[in-house]
C-alpha cells in the first residue's frame, strides 16, 4: 500500500474514532448499497442476456435512504433495551430482550419499511397514491417477517449473549450484508411478480 493510501486510511480511522455514530451509519449504508448491487448482479447472471449497463438505481436509492432513516432508530432501540433489561447474558435477560425485539420492534420496523417502500415507489413512479403502500404491508408483512425471524432470532440470541460489546456492530453488519442480498432478491422477485400480474390484468382488460 502506498504512503498516500496509508494516509487516507489513517484519516478514515481517525474520523471513525471521533465520530462513531456517523461511521456506523456510513458503514450500514455502504453495506446496503453493496448488497443491492450484488443482488442485481446475481439476477443478471441467473437470467443471462441481461444488460450490464442497466441498473435499478431507484431500488438502491430506496434501500440507502431507508438505511439512513432507520439506523439511528435501531441504535436508539438497542440502547433502550440495554437500559431497560441490563447487559447481563443470563437466560431471563436474553429471553426478555429477544421477545421484545423480535416480536414487537421487528414487525413495527418492517411495517414502517414496507410503508416507506410503497410510498417511495409511488413517488418515483409519479403515481402519488397511498393505497399501494398499504397493500404492500397487507401482502408482504408476514412473509418477510417470517423470513426475517429465521435469520435474526439466532443472530439476536448470539448478539445479546456471547458477542462482546466491541464486536456487536461488526457482527450485525457482516450478517446484514448477506441478509440484505437475500432481502434485495426477495424485493426484486416480488416486484417482478407484481409487474407480471399487472401486465396480465392489462391484457385481459384490452380483450
Amino acid at each position: 500500500m502506498t504512503e498516500s493510501k496509508m494516509q487516507y486510511l489513517d484519516v478514515a480511522i481517525e474520523w471513525a474514532s471521533a465520530n462513531p455514530k456517523d461511521a456506523e451509519l456510513a458503514l450500514a449504508t455502504f453495506i446496503v448499497v453493496l448488497a443491492n448491487f450484488l443482488a442485481q448482479i446475481i439476477v443478471k447472471v441467473k437470467k443471462g442476456g441481461e444488460s450490464w449497463v442497466s441498473w435499478d438505481l431507484f431500488a438502491i436509492l430506496r434501500m440507502a435512504s431507508w438505511t439512513v432513516i432507520s439506523t439511528p432508530i435501531v441504535g436508539l432501540w438497542l440502547q433502550t433495551l440495554a437500559n431497560t433489561f441490563g447487559s447481563a447474558a443470563d437466560v431471563p435477560t436474553v429471553a426478555s430482550k429477544l421477545v421484545v425485539d423480535q416480536f414487537l420492534f421487528g414487525p413495527a420496523l418492517l411495517s414502517c419499511f414496507l410503508l416507506y417502500s410503497g410510498l417511495f415507489d409511488s413517488v418515483t413512479r409519479f403515481s402519488n397514491q397511498v393505497s399501494p403502500a398499504i397493500e404492500k404491508i397487507r401482502c408482504d408483512l408476514f412473509k418477510m417477517q417470517r423470513a426475517g425471524w429465521a435469520v435474526w432470532i439466532p443472530v439476536a440470541i448470539l448478539n445479546f449473549s456471547v458477542i462482546p460489546d466491541q464486536f456487536k456492530i461488526i457482527f450485525l453488519n457482516v450478517i446484514g450484508l448477506f441478509w440484505n442480498i437475500g432481502f434485495a432478491l426477495m424485493m426484486m422477485d416480488d416486484g417482478e411478480a407484481k409487474s407480471r400480474t399487472a401486465k396480465a390484468e392489462s391484457k385481459l382488460k384490452q380483450t
